[in-house]
Order: C-alpha cells, then sequence, then structure tokens
C-alpha cells in the first residue's frame, strides 16, 4: 500500500489505477466527454434555458 502513495512512483500508479478502472468498468474514460449537440442532455438543457427565458421574461412584464 505505501507503493500507491509513493510520490516517485506516482506515474506508474496513474497507469494502474487507469487500467484497473477500465478492468472493472468497461465504459470508464479518462477524458471529460463533452455531450453532443443532439444528446439526451443537450436537449433538456435548452429546454431549461428556454423555460428560464421565458419564466424570467414573464417575470419582468
Amino acid at each position: 500500500m505505501e507503493l500507491l502513495d509513493d510520490p516517485d512512483e506516482s506515474d506508474e500508479v496513474d497507469q494502474l489505477i487507469t487500467w484497473w478502472n477500465r478492468q472493472v468498468f468497461p465504459l470508464y474514460t479518462t477524458t471529460e466527454r463533452l455531450p453532443s449537440k443532439d444528446s439526451a442532455l443537450a436537449r433538456i438543457r435548452q429546454k431549461r434555458a428556454a423555460y428560464k427565458e421565458l419564466h424570467d421574461a414573464d417575470r419582468d412584464s
């Protein structure tokens, strides 16, 4: 366990953790992905922004 905390071994430990995560969690990725423009998350965010804009406009009038 001390090896995992050793600063001199941080590169190897990072590689090991990445390998482990890929073995245990097949969908694991080390890069943060942005949702595509037509993804469900993007559509939800668009609807929320439109609703908020409409709601804010109604409140201001």
